[in-house]
């Protein structure tokens, strides 16, 4: 699809904008091939071994788990509790170091 480039710009300027726009098309398909190489990368290196299989699965696993699950109507279930331990983990930690602030701050005053 060609961007419509504005009626009163010179030529010098038209092929400014349309070089631009050639840089950020360049840009974007490169990021998504980044992204493609790097899964495909990931399942072959799973499913050669190289990585090990019990620290990090492989991507069609991982697909094929979020599919089980979310036809099990259990996804919804796991990410609720998965955030209620993130967000109570970091709420404890915030209070914790809150505290030990506060019995630093006393032993400085002293």
């Amino acid at each position: 699809m060609k961007k419509r480039l504005p009626n009163n710009c010179s030529p010098e300027h038209a092929a400014y904008l349309l070089a631009i726009d050639r840089k950020e098309r360049f840009i974007t398909i490169a990021r998504y091939l980044i992204l493609v190489g790097f899964v495909v990368l990931w399942e072959v290196f799973a499913r050669t071994g190289v990585i090990d299989p019990f620290i990090g699965s492989s991507p069609s696993r991982i697909w094929d788990t979020l599919m089980r699950l979310y036809a099990n109507g259990e996804l919804f279930e796991h990410i609720w509790k998965r955030f209620v331990a993130d967000y109570s983990f970091v709420k404890l930690t915030l209070l914790l170091g809150k505290d030990r602030r506060i019995v630093c701050q006393r032993g400085r005053q002293q």
